[in-house]
């Protein structure tokens, strides 16, 4: 399958540390509403690009077809939630390539960022909020799959109106 690439258009956030009550853990309204965002525009891409994502991703560029041996229908029995069939002997997982551009403070000239957020927060936040949505999650598509995983984080570029955004490459491999 060739490379697979998107660009998320929200500013890169890291996942913070869950804080606990006696109701549970649970995170920051702020955190909640980046993911609310990422969510909903994932869906919407989704839908704008008839799902060529999903198909990629169960390794059909030509067709219906999932990383489950399954005859037809859902990966995930709609009643149950339950997963059916094993997966193909064929599939062996993804690589994930993702960088982050965030935002250039004002008088910095690094490219890097050396005091923001560190890498795996924001890898994090970005796998979870891409895995944890109804359409992977129907389809049976996990995190789990990512076999490797390739990131990096850079400022928004000098002098432009270059805006920070999540670029993203899925590879079947």
């Amino acid at each position: 399958m060739t490379a697979y690439a998107f660009d998320i258009p929200i500013e890169p956030m890291p996942a913070p540390r869950a804080r606990t009550s006696k109701l549970g853990g649970y995170f920051k309204d702020e955190y909640n509403i980046w993911r609310k965002r990422v969510d909903m525009w994932f869906n919407d891409f989704l839908s704008a690009t008839n799902y060529e994502l999903i198909f990629r991703m169960n390794g059909s560029e030509d067709g219906y077809k999932t990383i489950r041996d399954i005859k037809s229908g859902l990966p995930r029995d709609p009643e149950t939630g339950k997963l059916r069939g094993k997966l193909r002997s064929d599939f062996i997982g993804y690589r994930f390539t993702i960088t982050y551009v965030v935002t250039r403070p004002n008088n910095e000239y690094r490219p890097f960022p050396v005091k923001r957020a560190d890498i795996d927060n924001y890898t994090k936040a970005t796998i979870d909020a891409l895995f944890e949505n109804h359409n992977f999650y129907d389809m049976g598509i996990n995190d789990q799959f990512i076999q490797i995983l390739n990131t990096s984080k850079r400022y928004t570029k000098l002098d432009t109106d270059e805006k920070p955004h999540i670029e993203v490459v899925v590879e079947y491999l």
